[in-house]
């Protein structure tokens, strides 16, 4: 919403303020993506945009010649940011892709394209023309080539960049403080047995269980291999997870996966492959207690007609984490999806190749995914709402788990603020939206009201799957007087 609203007021200044184009925002008419040339002079012009402090481009605005706007919108099966993807990989260096979010907003009825640029953190980035790589800047509303002068001074600046050796591109760590007290009131649904009920607003999702990475700092990439395999049953599932500990090593036990059954704004959150199974196999009764919550507890949406459960789970394992993503489609799951992701290419891959193998797929690649995709959270003087301790896996060896308010619930603004960097919307956006949070407890728990409950630290891993999902550990502790 916040995003719509913003570019809603971008137009508007477009519009009534001449000269508003800047170093950091311009306006293109559709015709620019219409066309390789054209597709290649925005590429350019993003990439300027990253050499110095970022900004965003509009498509599909045009001043006419009497002041007025025409506003060309997009079709909903267009292919615009595929074919701009694909230039941009072929013409910029360092890909220019991994500073790039792109957006379709409504405006005026028609689908207008965002995209916003990051300042890029691998300057200079440059653009192939001619066959030669060269780095451009933005200038006023224009753009010109960087000066010798100006390609020395990026790289004097770099050098005297002092890097921690905790620094990681990512990875950003913050230590926030907030004020709960001043918090609006958090809603909580009421949950059964072994089982706790969220909610999760709009199109994302959050899976709790064990930290994912053992990661080293300093990283600037994480490699990441996914295939769609063929598993319609929860039987099929269950045959998925006992490969995995077969093949590579990985212990669910016990209660080591984390898993969660969304629809709606209501999502089921648990632990433990035994019961994660049991979830899928009596998925009709899930899919009962996830409407009858939603109507009760009604957040921001209806369940429309066509809405279909999408489960999630994932489990640590050497060197990073495995997830699996499947859907319920009436009778049976489909779309089932698969993969790790890793903070290093595994020395001995053959375990994760005969995992693959005995599904039928064979990848052969290793996918670099650059940019921010981990957020440490730590919290000493952050002080938690309503605790009750919960056991979600039924399991008894499985450990008691600590549910609280979550102290960022509609207060995405003040975690970016104590940030100091622009977060990305897909690390936090999803935070925004969870009423409570389930969390490891460091140390023990007496219950004495006296003895405040803060936040240790919270891990949240984002992956675009279906959803906006986001893999979450994290650890709270009590004050003792």
């Amino acid at each position: 919403m916040r995003l719509q609203q913003e570019t809603e007021k971008l137009i508007e200044q477009f519009a009534s303020q001449p000269g508003v184009e800047s170093e950091e925002f311009d306006c293109k008419s559709k015709e620019i993506v219409e066309s390789t040339e054209g597709r290649k002079k925005l590429v350019k012009v993003l990439s300027a945009m990253a050499n110095q402090n970022g900004g965003t481009v509009i498509i599909g605005v045009r001043k006419e010649s009497n002041d007025s706007l025409l506003i060309q919108g997009f079709p909903v099966e267009s292919e615009v940011i595929q074919h701009i993807t694909h230039v941009a990989l072929e013409y910029t260096t360092p890909p220019i892709i991994d500073f790039l979010e792109t957006n379709f907003i409504e405006y005026s009825g028609k689908r207008l394209l965002r995209i916003d640029v990051d300042e890029a953190n691998e300057k200079p980035v440059q653009y192939k023309e001619d066959g030669d790589f060269v780095p451009w800047i933005r200038v006023g509303d224009g753009i010109d080539k960087m000066s010798n002068d100006q390609l020395l001074s990026f790289f004097q600046s770099r050098e005297r960049e002092e890097y921690s050796l905790f620094s990681s591109e990512i990875e950003h760590r913050v230590d926030v403080e907030i004020d709960v007290g001043s918090q609006e009131d958090v809603p909580s649904i009421e949950s059964p047995e072994n089982w706790l009920l969220t909610t999760s607003e709009g199109p994302s999702m959050f899976v709790f269980g064990d930290p994912g990475f053992a990661h080293d700092f300093g990283k600037s990439v994480l490699y990441h291999v996914e295939e769609q395999i063929h598993a319609s049953s929860a039987e099929e599932i269950s045959e998925v997870l006992d490969l995995l500990e077969n093949c590579t090593g990985t212990d669910l036990f016990p209660s080591r996966l984390g898993y969660t059954i969304k629809l709606g704004d209501c999502q089921v959150v648990g632990r433990g492959d035994r019961w994660f199974i049991e979830d899928l196999e009596k998925i009709d009764s899930t899919i009962e207690l996830l409407e009858e919550s939603q109507n009760e507890n009604p957040i921001s949406r209806e369940i429309s007609d066509d809405s279909r459960p999408i489960a999630v789970a994932y489990a640590s394992c050497p060197p990073g984490i495995f997830w699996l993503e499947t859907e319920w489609q009436g009778d049976q799951f489909s779309r089932t999806k698969c993969g790790f992701v890793f903070t290093d290419i595994p020395f001995d891959g053959s375990g994760y190749q005969s995992f693959f193998a005995e599904l039928g797929r064979q990848p052969n690649v290793y996918e670099q995914r650059r940019g921010l995709q981990l957020l440490t959270i730590s919290g000493d003087s952050q002080y938690l709402n309503n605790p009750e301790v919960v056991n979600i896996s039924s399991h008894p060896d499985a450990p008691d788990i600590m549910v609280v308010d979550n102290p960022f619930y509609h207060r995405l603004e003040k975690l970016q603020q104590q940030a100091q960097i622009n977060l990305p919307e897909y690390l936090i956006n999803p935070l925004e939206g969870i009423n409570r949070l389930p969390l490891g407890i460091s140390g023990g728990y007496t219950d004495n009201p006296k003895n405040d409950l803060f936040l240790d630290t919270l891990s949240v891993f984002s992956k675009n799957l279906n959803m906006d999902t986001i893999f979450i550990s994290g650890l709270c502790r009590q004050k003792r007087s």
